[in-house]
């Protein structure tokens, strides 16, 4: 009986594994696509608040 029970929890213990391997991936993915289009965008809003803000 216990063999029948191991089996039973065998695919979605599996499941269980890929789903936190894919949450795991995305979110590097998006912390990496966040920091890319900051990184880009950083010169351009700093000319931006330049422009608006005089210098004290």
């Amino acid at each position: 009986m216990s063999s029948a029970t191991d089996s039973n929890d065998t695919p979605r213990a599996q499941k269980g594994a890929s789903l936190i391997i894919t949450l795991v991936a995305a979110t590097f993915f998006m912390e990496n696509l966040d920091g890319t289009i900051i990184a880009t965008a950083l010169p351009q809003m700093a000319h931006i608040r330049s422009a608006c803000i005089p210098p004290t």
